[in-house]
């Protein structure tokens, strides 16, 4: 994730080497081809859902595997929409502390590695969208002037197997799957002007985004066709190709970006891409809170004149895959009310009338370690400062060692941006309760479970598990709990 105008080497970014094969599917009543209006009305009827990422962040509370882990905290804020990662670096963004869950082999595509075991883990759990930013393993490659002879159809391919394998094995379950690439703009050239800054796209950078853009969508085509003659047919899955662009504020003053240079010139016969995601960054950070609700509406407004609609999906061919807080960081735009500035974004994203809005992340991934030199990121492991919580000699950061892309803070307390997003997904749900720790809108054995991980220290107090108020989470907080299950 980048923000503002400053562009980062390759090799600082959270996933490096992001340029291939992606696609998006989601969720319809019944499978559909591109060109069927059923595929039309099946986001169309999407309500409006904030989402969170996770990927790469630099603590974790548990000894679970941290893709498990990320997700499993998720489910209990009450999302429905979960964004993660599908790249070849995943033993890096995704630890395994000892469960063995990784394979010993690195898998190589990836439908290979959504095969694995935590991932199938993850798509087993009830959440209704998954957002999977993936590229190909073929190419790996870490720009567009780089990539390899014969590699448009190696992008193809491997987006057609992946969007074959979801609409196969996710037939009927009424889940949404949304794969798409890593914001484009920042990828789109290697060139750099005498000033730092961020150069204009010309014509043939363009054209081979166009290339890969159109041959991700191909993939996606086939999958289409090879579903339409499944018997038993497919059901309750469509398959749709996103690009995501990232530079959508220059792009709307005339400045020669992916959104206007590349996605706003995609013509027949190469295929247009479905959908447009929008990682946000430079219209949410770059002004204060009380402008943010204006800044990303005129975004979007730039958005919608430029992407093509194939689909007729209308504004719902649009999405904000990425907004973050910097709340430890003013300078990068963290400056003013969490709250507020995350409400005007979501209030933009649902009065224009998108599908979805994704927070980045649930813990952050721009956490500096002072025991690091180079002063890049925590290099450290997870547990309080130099003292091991029962996992091994492990370090986690405090909160002033993160710049604030956070729902969790490093001390387990809810980040600013939490509240507006709990208010939509669990309303009823308060971040200090009568019991419903895990917001599933029932007090029953969950929530004593986990009250008694967090008195145990197996877990630190989340959110507010003082239940009695008397200033400790104890087993005096149990009987809160036992007072006021739903179910006795």
């Amino acid at each position: 994730m980048l923000s503002g105008g400053a562009r980062r080497p390759i090799r600082r970014w959270v996933v490096s080497g992001i340029f291939s094969s992606t696609c998006l599917v989601a969720w319809a009543a019944d499978y559909v081809p591109a060109h069927n209006p059923g595929a039309r009305e099946a986001l169309r009827d999407v309500s409006f859902q904030p989402g969170i990422t996770h990927v790469g962040g630099n603590y974790r509370f548990t000894d679970r595997h941290y893709l498990l882990e990320g997700a499993t905290r998720a489910e209990r804020l009450g999302t429905q929409a979960l964004f993660v990662y599908l790249t070849s670096n995943f033993r890096a963004e995704y630890p395994d502390p000892g469960t063995g869950l990784w394979p010993r082999q690195d898998p190589v595509s990836m439908v290979n590695l959504i095969q694995t075991r935590p991932y199938q883990m993850l798509l087993s759990m009830p959440f209704k969208t998954f957002v999977l930013t993936g590229f190909s393993f073929v190419d790996a490659d870490n720009d567009f002037e780089s990539l390899a002879p014969g590699w448009e159809q190696r992008v193809e391919n491997e987006c057609f197997e992946l969007a074959k394998y979801l609409l196969k094995t996710y037939s009927g379950q009424g889940k949404t799957f949304i794969l798409k690439n890593h914001e484009t703009d920042w990828h789109s050239t290697t060139r750099t002007n005498p000033d730092g800054s961020f150069p204009e796209i010309n014509e043939q950078e363009a054209d081979v985004i166009r290339k890969w853009f159109a041959a991700r969508q191909r993939g996606v085509n086939r999958a289409r066709a090879w579903a339409r003659t499944e018997r038993p047919p497919i059901q309750g899955v469509a398959v749709y190709h996103a690009a995501e662009v990232n530079l959508v504020v220059e792009a709307g003053e005339g400045r020669q970006r992916v959104l206007n240079l590349v996605i706003g010139r995609m013509r027949r016969p190469d295929p247009e891409p479905d959908m447009v995601s929008y990682s946000a960054h430079d219209s949410v950070t770059t002004v204060p809170p009380e402008e943010a609700f204006d800044s990303v509406t005129k975004a979007l407004q730039s958005i919608d004149q430029f992407a093509p609609d194939p689909l007729g999906l209308k504004r719902k061919r649009i999405f904000i895959s990425e907004f973050g807080l910097y709340e430890n960081d003013p300078e990068a735009g963290g400056g003013g009310d969490p709250v507020q500035r995350t409400q005007e974004v979501l209030r933009a994203a649902e009065g224009f009338g998108l599908p979805y809005a994704f927070h980045w992340e649930i813990f952050d991934n721009e956490c500096r370690d002072p025991l690091d030199p180079s002063g890049e990121r925590w290099v450290g492991d997870i547990g309080p400062e130099g003292v091991a919580i029962g996992l091994g000699e492990r370090r986690r950061p405090s909160n002033r060692h993160c710049r604030g892309l956070w729902l969790i803070r490093p001390d387990g307390s809810a980040g600013g941006a939490l509240r507006p997003l709990l208010d939509r997904w669990n309303p009823s749900c308060p971040l200090h309760g009568v019991g419903d720790l895990n917001c599933d809108g029932t007090i029953d054995q969950r929530d004593a479970d986990l009250l008694a991980d967090m008195i145990s220290g197996r877990v630190p107090s989340q959110l507010d598990a003082d239940l009695n108020g008397d200033g400790r989470v104890d087993i005096r907080d149990v009987t809160v709990i036992t007072t006021n299950r739903t179910n006795r």
